[in-house]
């Protein structure tokens, strides 16, 4: 009788260990998930990146469609928005706190307004030109005047505008902006934890899209030299590229700084061959292969042009997202 209790305990334990998974076994199925894991992962990262890459495209068409919409209307000024880099009044500070701005935030001013009530445009209401700098610049603060038509471009009478807004001319619900510090006075991109002096529109990576108006009475493709007549220039936003004459000045997404920030030969005066062949920059980012001619044109050298930095965080690189076919 024991002999059969024997025998069948011992039957009982064969179909336990049966049942169980050997080391080597689990070690197996380990290693299969794991292969599975490095094959899918990369495939479903991709397909965010070019998700993210889509929808920042779909931005910029959006922003394009609205600055032609700014220069439009007829209560504007007829123009596009200006994008040289200006120390301007805040328009988020009380007294005349003069600030550094930059293409970035003024096409975000034109399009939504700094306060995002709509926009009162660029105009000089008191008749002054600052010494250097456009007439409006000194009228952008929040200051109410006793005469209100000297009141600055954002001042507000019983939190209305008391100059006459547009716009906005982009679904402010439908972008993403810089957050605004708990003081009110600074911006920060959450992505590379910078600090702007105002708002800016960011692309789907979280990064600032870019606004440069072309200079239609320029001959080269671009400069940043006064002294040179070029149609765009690379300091409206050297805070973000770098500039070669800014030395480090420039905004780290995270990956560096930013190829932009080359330039071929003194002030962009190259030819098409040497643009071609030079590396990346902001000539080559802006230069457009198929316009023929002796003298290398720019896209959109009538108009405008808007930049994201694209999945790797520079600008100047091929992945860079565009209102313009980006130079491979």
């Amino acid at each position: 009788m024991k002999t059969a209790t024997r025998h069948v305990a011992s039957i009982g334990l064969r179909r336990g260990r049966q049942a169980g998974f050997t080391l080597v076994e689990l070690m197996v199925v380990i290693g299969v998930i794991a292969l599975l894991i490095a094959i899918v992962l990369p495939a479903v990262n991709n397909a965010r990146i070019k998700a993210k890459a889509a929808a920042t495209k779909a931005t910029v068409s959006v922003l394009e469609s609205g600055t032609e919409q700014y220069r439009a209307s007829d209560r504007l000024e007829g123009a596009y928005p200006p994008s040289a880099a200006v120390a301007a009044v805040s328009p988020h500070e009380t007294g005349n706190a003069l600030r550094a701005f930059y293409g970035a935030n003024l096409i975000a001013w034109a399009l939504v307004g700094a306060d995002m009530l709509g926009t009162p445009g660029f105009r000089d209401v008191n008749n002054v030109t600052p010494g250097g700098r456009p007439g409006w610049a000194d009228d952008t603060g929040i200051n109410l005047e006793a005469v209100k038509s000297m009141s600055g471009l954002y001042a507000l009478d019983g939190g209305k505008p008391v100059h006459q807004r547009q716009g906005p001319f982009v679904d402010v619900s439908k972008l993403v902006f810089p957050k605004r510090e708990s003081n009110g006075t600074k911006f920060e991109i959450a992505a590379s934890k910078t600090k702007l002096n105002s708002i800016c529109f960011l692309d789907s990576f979280g990064q600032p899209i870019l606004y440069y108006r072309a200079k239609s009475t320029g001959v080269w493709p671009v400069t940043n030299s006064a002294a040179v007549d070029g149609i765009y220039d690379q300091r409206d936003n050297s805070w973000f590229t770098g500039s070669p004459l800014s030395g480090s000045e420039f905004m780290n997404l995270g990956a560096g700084p930013h190829p932009m920030a080359i330039l071929h030969g003194p002030n962009g005066q190259v030819s098409n061959q040497a643009i071609d062949s030079g590396g990346n920059s902001f000539v080559r980012t802006v230069w457009n292969p198929a316009a023929v001619g002796a003298v290398p044109r720019p896209h959109n050298a009538d108009k405008f042009i808007l930049i994201s930095a694209g999945p790797d965080a520079l600008y100047g690189t091929a992945d860079d997202v565009a209102n313009f076919n980006v130079n491979q």
